[in-house]
């Protein structure tokens, strides 16, 4: 049994973050959550022994750094009676130990039907979507999802995945290559534009077809915003993709200033201080203004300069490291590299990264264990 659920502890993890995403099981999903941290911090107490091989594994060596980065910033700025603090600690050192152990003893399976089953229910949820909610026209669309940004997510996520496999698609395929992309574009988010730009470009290049695909784009843009619709083409032509972020961006980062050089903790993640945001702008159309949009802001507003931009940096160093390796890669190695890259840029405009239970942070956190551990087994067959 302790094996089983650390073969797929990932799958119920991502499971549970669907259910927060959806509004009538957001309690269900609440004290789901509780449940996985206890149960699997059960789990990691009485394998410990047998589990430290995957904890100073080479290929998670990211996860340990982070790890202890995290515990000896607790033991310098926190006490034991930080109980939110002490949360966010244990929460992220279980979720590491998840996606590590998943990957290390189930990743036939991660390599070959995850992605397949991911999507499959991402379409599951689309379609159901569209019979309890059947509304894509008259406001953003967010079918069973409480948050419009999110239900993008999933979409461009599924797209992306279909799009990237390396096999020939059918007839199905398209049909639900089609649905993301009207889906995605019916939720008005305007991060679709980058996670799609980024899917194409990992998959054609700068071929022939990305300009054929361009065009087709720009003329798709052109025609919807002459009519009254809440897509991602009429909010783009009204705002830029980072233009209502700005007052958020200048609001984290004079958070930051606060508490430059240590920050502000570790619980206070994807934090921002209300009291320096004045009322006016609290109280007008820009008053949805909840956290700093910004992954990197963030990282330094938890964890302080120091501490922060050393994060950042094992970060970046291990996209590049990973990014080098699979830059010509056309299997499942490609599809979890554009789920690194979107993240990555994505975390420029909204609060990635930093988070638990956040269904990209989460995958963000995933692909690069599995990357590495990918590059790892390469690596090692190569040399025998």
């Amino acid at each position: 049994m302790n094996k089983w659920l650390l073969k797929y502890g990932a799958v119920i993890f991502i499971l549970n973050i669907f259910l927060a995403s959806i509004e009538i099981t957001f309690e269900l999903a609440s004290i789901m959550f509780k449940i996985i941290m206890v149960v699997y911090s059960i789990i990691i107490i009485i394998n410990l022994f047998q589990l430290k091989n995957i904890f100073l594994h080479k290929a998670f060596k990211i996860f340990l750094f982070i790890n202890l980065i995290n515990i000896f910033y607790f033991l310098l700025f926190h006490s034991i009676n930080d109980i939110n603090a002490i949360q966010f600690f244990l929460a992220r050192g279980v979720q590491f130990t998840i996606i590590t152990t998943s990957v290390y003893y189930n990743f036939e399976y991660y390599r070959d039907n995850f992605i397949n089953h991911l999507t499959l229910f991402i379409i599951s949820i689309v379609i159901a979507g569209f019979i309890f909610n059947p509304d894509v026209i008259s406001d953003r669309y967010s079918g069973l999802i409480w948050n419009e940004n999110t239900l993008s997510v999933f979409v461009i996520m599924a797209f992306s995945f279909i799009l990237l496999k390396d096999n020939q698609k059918n007839r199905l395929d398209y049909i639900f290559l089609a649905i993301c992309l009207l889906t995605a574009i019916a939720t008005g988010s305007r991060g679709v534009i980058i996670g799609i730009l980024i899917a194409y470009l990992i998959k054609y290049r700068f071929s022939n077809r990305i300009i054929l695909y361009s065009l087709i784009a720009i003329t798709l843009y052109f025609v919807l915003i002459n009519f009254n619709l809440f897509t991602t083409a009429n909010r783009f032509s009204e705002q830029s993709v980072i233009n209502d972020r700005v007052l958020q961006y200048r609001y984290a980062f004079e958070t930051f200033l606060q508490k430059p050089t240590f920050g502000y903790g570790l619980d206070k993640y994807a934090y921002m201080d209300m009291n320096l945001v004045p009322d006016h702008i609290i109280d007008s159309a820009d008053g949805s203004i909840m956290a700093p949009h910004n992954g990197y802001i963030a990282l330094i507003v938890q964890y302080g300069l120091i501490f922060g931009s050393f994060v950042i940096y094992l970060l970046f160093r291990k996209l590049i490291e990973l990014v080098s390796y699979f830059k010509n890669s056309t299997d499942i190695n490609r599809t979890y590299l554009f789920i690194l890259i979107y993240a990555i840029l994505g975390a420029v405009y909204e609060t990635l990264i930093t988070g638990i239970n956040d269904f990209h942070t989460f995958l963000f956190w995933f692909s690069i264990a599995f990357l590495s551990y990918s590059k790892y087994n390469s690596i090692l067959e190569n040399e025998n």
